[in-house]
């Protein structure tokens, strides 16, 4: 769009062929029309022999401006009006928009609103696309975010007409720097580093399900592919490691989106670990050659069905003569009760979760074991629920893994962190070996106690009923951690206003951690039977 240039007020009266309107005597000052030999029109304010005040001035190719001008120049408030229809209505200086305005392109259907200076879009601004009208609502395609010299630049967010939305940095219209990118009808998700326009340098790229809605938080919480690492021109390439949504993880290097590596780490669904090569996306056996490749999808492959149950890394906890037998015995006792024990792992697992009742993928939290081992009266006075949570720590690691793969381990400060169901059922050998050890002489024996006694202790429809339960001993538990909270902490007094009530209501605001579950004086005050 071309500029509006300014009128010099020296030629004024020498370029003007007539003028209808007030004066002083001396001077053009009132209302008035004036005629130019350009062919231009302007209606309105003069004062001093100036176009100054409020008109409306027509250029003769049919632009129109109508708003405030100062001493011969279209300054101030106004709209500009094109003979194609367009459309600016905000701020002017010299001619230029400059400030805030907005403008509507008739023909492309465009509409900007936002910053202006010297007639280019720079500072914040909203430009929206759309296949007819250009109102606010009806865009299928829109920008939120910085320009400079009419270009994205700096942080925006652009919501594609097909759904896709990128929310990030960007450089003179180019995706770069730090963004996310959401795939709508793909459901995928990219967050990390950008570089002209591709992911670039560190990233995660995660896989979701259309009932995810895009959170991707989410692929941690539940059984998605994700992988996080380094990418390069768009592509998975360098050292990364790749989660997938059947418990298993690939550690090692990438090529061109295929795992390849000579010394790389693929930790199976069932909890075996094979350290070797990979060449493209395939294990190398000894033999050299090829063997399937795993993880490549979330499903087991075809014709190796997963050994049942999966591999309990607790050869620390067996002794050194009847290791063999005792594993043995251990297993058995899993596998009879596999099913139960998966049971009452996804309903445990989808509580607070928001998640449907068919709905299995979700894995079960540090937080969400610590309520289980409390509704079940598996905590002692000597092992409280966050001691039995810290003996967690092995669940996913033994000999061949230590020192390796410790980012992959559960964070034991991280009540979110969660366990996937072979790292759940190593962590109930564990616990029912401390838990228990004082009361029966083999490592089966202990955890057929825990299974009989407690996990499994009620029928499986009694989950149904304990909802309720969580919500009642929730709402008591704050209240007490609210008033132990002005006892321990009075300089915090400013954010419950020095009252119990409103203490337990700010204190809902956070999730109650192991240690709160834990405390049996907690319990007991807010009316807990002691056990």
């Amino acid at each position: 769009m071309a500029a509006t240039a300014a009128i010099d007020p020296l030629l004024l009266s020498s370029i003007m062929d007539e003028y209808t309107g007030d004066t002083d005597g001396a001077h053009l000052d009132g209302q008035g029309s004036a005629v130019f030999a350009s062919g231009n029109t302007y209606t309105g304010s003069f004062k001093s022999s100036m176009m100054d005040g409020h008109g409306c001035y027509q250029w003769a190719d049919g632009v129109r401006y109508t708003g405030e001008l100062r001493a011969n120049e279209v300054s101030g408030d106004g709209t500009l009006e094109w003979p194609d229809g367009a459309v600016y209505t905000g701020q002017l200086h010299a001619g230029l928009r400059h400030g805030r305005g907005v403008y509507r392109c008739a023909r492309s259907a465009v509409r900007y609103e936002g910053d202006w200076v010297h007639g280019l879009r720079q500072g914040h601004g909203v430009i929206e696309f759309s296949g007819s009208a250009c109102e606010p609502g009806g865009c299928v395609a829109s920008y939120d975010g910085n320009w400079q010299h009419n270009r994205k630049n700096g942080r925006g967010r652009f919501q594609y007409a097909s759904g896709n939305v990128y929310d990030g940095d960007w450089l003179d219209d180019v995706k770069h720097g730090h963004g996310r990118m959401h795939w709508r009808a793909l459901h995928e998700v990219y967050v990390g580093n950008w570089h002209n326009g591709q992911p670039h340098g560190q990233g995660a790229y995660y896989w979701l399900k259309k009932s995810d809605d895009g959170r991707e938080e989410i692929a941690k919480r539940a059984r998605r592919n994700y992988y996080e690492g380094e990418f390069f021109e768009g592509k998975r390439q360098g050292r990364g490691t790749m989660h997938y949504a059947d418990g298993s993880v690939y550690v090692g290097m990438f090529v061109d989106n295929l795992k390849h590596d000579d010394a790389a780490v693929f930790i199976y669904a069932d909890g075996r670990v094979y350290r070797g090569a990979f060449d493209n996306d395939r294990i190398q056996l000894p033999s050299g050659g090829p063997a399937a490749a795993p993880g490549s999808s979330p499903l087991p492959t075809p014709g190796r069905p997963l050994p049942s149950p999966p591999v309990l890394h607790i050869d620390d906890l067996l002794p050194g003569s009847a290791a063999d037998v005792e594993r043995e015995q251990v297993e058995h006792v899993v596998l009879r009760h596999l099913a139960q024990l998966r049971e009452l792992y996804t309903w445990y697992s989808q509580l607070g979760s928001g998640a449907a009742r068919d709905d299995d993928s979700w894995l079960l939290s540090r937080l969400q074991l610590s309520q289980m081992l409390a509704d079940c009266a598996v905590p002692s006075r000597r092992l409280d629920a966050a001691a039995l949570l810290d003996v967690l720590a092995p669940a996913c690691r033994h000999a061949a893994e230590a020192g390796l793969l410790n980012d992959l381990l559960p964070d034991p400060q991280q009540p979110d962190q969660t366990l996937l169901f072979r790292q759940f059922l190593e962590g109930l050998v564990r616990i029912a070996q401390a838990r228990f050890a004082l009361l029966h002489g083999s490592l089966p024996d202990r955890l057929s106690h825990l299974l009989s006694q407690h996990l499994l202790a009620q029928p499986p429809a009694v989950l149904q009923d304990r909802g309720a339960l969580h919500e009642r001993r929730r709402g008591q538990l704050l209240d007490v951690l609210a008033v132990r909270h002005q006892q321990q902490q009075p300089q915090a007094t400013s954010h419950v206003d020095g009252d119990a009530a409103a203490g337990a209501a700010w204190l809902r605001d956070r999730p109650l951690l192991p240690a709160d579950l834990a405390d049996d004086s907690v319990w007991v005050s807010a009316g807990r039977v002691a056990r």
